[in-house]
């Protein structure tokens, strides 16, 4: 992921754009004043932000493309780091500085920490770091734009269509995350935040895989039986709905700990394949405006 980042800043400063349009915008745009000369070193073409972050994610089964696609907290996290980074900027996490080995990349690369930041929709701080190929060393940008960062539900919004209908599945929600940190198990001490949020992943995507299997009365009958069970108010928001069905069902994963490893048992009423957890990188790109 992180040579994939620094070979598309080679990649689009070395391609041949064919016009001086794109200098002028973003010279325009960025009052750059600095000398052609030293602004033909490090500035060609279409600037394009890459954000870069390292954790587990979730793999699911898309049936409109065909294809697996990741969804998570990971990939939200990815997308927050990207949207704030500027055009011709890399930025990535320090868990993709610690799941790497650097030596090992075979590209010469400058880094620069750039601080820990609360990025919005995720539950804790995320350290950042700028990195650049080495003959890029001298691009100047301004502050991290946290005022511009992916706002939680624009991700948390994703559809994904199956059988002729639609089921919100998106990302993870990031404020069920946070519930899971403040839920009564992690309080007491019953369970680690960290175990806490990798259960709730698997709970609410097997969740999710179910909802994407069925339709119209039939997902609704069968969300009235799980919150019947759950004993979970109804609500004709899907996402919300299976936020409070996992927070329930987390209580009971350790009320049954006593009779063996007690997340796949319950796991395995509600599991659909196409549904696992997985470690993966995530990354996200987009063009500078």
């Amino acid at each position: 992921g992180l040579t994939l980042a620094l070979a598309i800043q080679d990649v689009l400063f070395d391609y041949d754009w064919g016009t001086p349009a794109f200098e002028e915008v973003y010279r325009f745009q960025t009052q750059d004043e600095s000398p052609e000369y030293e602004y033909s070193q490090v500035w060609a073409g279409l600037r394009v932000r890459v954000g870069v972050h390292y954790g587990p994610a979730q793999i699911m089964f898309d049936e409109s493309v065909l294809g697996y696609d990741y969804y998570g907290t990971v990939v939200n996290a990815a997308s927050r780091i990207e949207s704030v980074a500027h055009g011709g900027q890399v930025v990535v996490s320090k868990d993709v500085f610690d799941a790497i080995d650097a030596t090992k990349l075979g590209y010469q690369y400058m880094s620069k920490p750039l601080g820990a930041e609360q990025l919005r929709g995720l539950p804790k701080e995320i350290e950042l770091i700028q990195v650049a190929p080495a003959r890029f060393a001298n691009r100047i940008f301004p502050p991290l734009r946290l005022d511009k960062a992916a706002p939680a539900e624009e991700d948390d919004d994703i559809e994904s269509q199956h059988s002729g209908s639609t089921v919100a599945v998106g990302s993870y929600p990031g404020t069920l995350e946070k519930e899971v940190i403040l839920h009564p198990l992690v309080k007491k001490g019953e369970m680690s935040s960290d175990a806490a949020i990798s259960l709730a992943y698997n709970v609410y995507y097997s969740l999710v895989a179910v909802m994407c299997m069925t339709k119209g009365e039939e997902r609704k009958k069968i969300l009235k039986d799980f919150c019947k069970k759950w004993h979970v108010p109804f609500d004709q928001n899907d996402k919300k709905l299976l936020s409070k069905i996992t927070l329930k069902i987390m209580s009971s994963v350790v009320t049954l700990s006593s009779q063996g490893n007690p997340k796949y048992a319950i796991l395995s009423q509600i599991r659909a394949d196409g549904s696992r957890r997985s470690l993966g990188t995530a990354q996200s790109t987009r063009s500078y405006k």
